[in-house]
């Protein structure tokens, strides 16, 4: 390899990791990004994303759809159902385990 592509190797490496930042400190932004849940109480979803949240230490924010004075939520709740999810702005319709490993840095 000749010292110009060696040179490009590495500040090519270096550039990534200021972008993406070590693996370390990209799980600690993933996990601090604020977490919202719309509920209801009798939900089984609901009850599962709060074992969930709860198991891996997630500090999240509940709205119970059913009792809120914001008419947007109510009726988004009658309209798509409940849980909704909302990771850093994110919507996730339903408990996905999956994608929210994924965006909360649970993997790995």
């Amino acid at each position: 390899m000749s010292n110009i592509n060696r040179l490009s190797v590495a500040a090519l490496v270096m550039m990534l990791a200021f972008v993406v930042g070590s693996p370390s400190a990209r799980a600690e932004s993933c996990r601090e990004q604020p977490v919202v849940m719309i509920s209801t109480s009798w939900c089984g979803y609901c009850r599962q994303a709060r074992t969930f949240f709860n198991i891996h230490g997630i500090e999240f924010e509940e709205i119970d759809a059913e009792l809120t004075s914001s008419p947007g939520i109510r009726e988004t709740y009658r309209k798509t159902g409940v849980p909704m999810i909302i990771v850093g702005g994110t919507e996730i319709r339903g408990f996905n385990e999956r994608r929210l490993r994924q965006m909360l840095c649970l993997d790995g």
